[in-house]
């Protein structure tokens, strides 16, 4: 998007409109979409601030791939940012194509405030993508042990299966999971992780049922076992 027009529209947003349009009666128009997806891919807070305060309908445009500004928020770990639109109304369910929430991207992220505080704001805690995935399997697939402890403690369930029947408790259990991309499995302990949560919530959930007989899931220190596969 190159054109004295476009320029005009991102100056605009970065300076605010008053600055540089007289006119405070022009609607939102697929053009001020474009600069705000754009702004908000390229992490431009002031610009996106602006946008939204000038077109307060504006808040939940999704970019092509459905990632709405929330979604952008929470990718850039900017709790500020998440704390602004969240304030102003923006859909703390708004899912991507791929049925992803802003609480799937929290749940992979190193910053365990920031899912803390979508689930404040009244997450989906069992909002699914659509391969069946929920945040809490987000946060074991991504060893993030953090957000796992706020997920479980929000009433998160361990036995949630996807598509194809593996749970965030089984995907804990084994021990040769990589996180995507194929780098090195980072050295947390999920099952240690899943455990500890679990007991703290003092949620009843009969792990041997879960893993088929595989594992009980004991209220104090846990010994591995690999999940047979079928």
């Amino acid at each position: 998007m190159s054109s004295p027009f476009f320029d005009k529209l991102r100056a605009a947003a970065r300076h605010g409109f008053s600055a540089v349009q007289g006119k405070n009666d022009a609607p939102f128009t697929a053009a001020s979409a474009a600069v705000l997806c754009e702004a908000a891919g390229k992490y431009d807070v002031t610009s996106v601030r602006n946008i939204i305060t000038r077109w307060p309908e504006a808040i939940n445009t999704p970019a092509p791939d459905g990632l709405t500004p929330l979604h952008f928020a929470v990718i850039a770990m900017d709790s500020s940012q998440i704390a602004w639109l969240v304030a102003r109304g923006a859909d703390i369910n708004a899912p991507d194509h791929a049925g992803n929430t802003p609480l799937h991207f929290a749940a992979q992220c190193a910053r365990a405030d920031n899912t803390q505080r979508l689930v404040d704001a009244g997450a989906r805690i069992e909002a699914r993508n659509h391969l069946g995935e929920t945040p809490l399997y987000f946060a074991v697939m991504f060893e993030r042990p953090e957000n796992l402890h706020v997920l479980v403690a929000a009433g998160a369930r361990a036995d949630a299966a996807r598509h194809d029947g593996e749970t965030p408790l089984s995907l804990a259990a084994k021990d040769d999971k990589q996180p995507p991309g194929g780098a090195p499995a980072a050295r947390h302990d999920m099952m240690q992780a899943m455990t500890d949560a679990l007991c703290t919530r003092k949620h009843a959930i009969d792990g041997a049922s879960v893993l088929a007989g595989d594992m009980t899931l004991p209220c104090g220190p846990t010994v591995r076992k690999r999940v047979n596969k079928p």
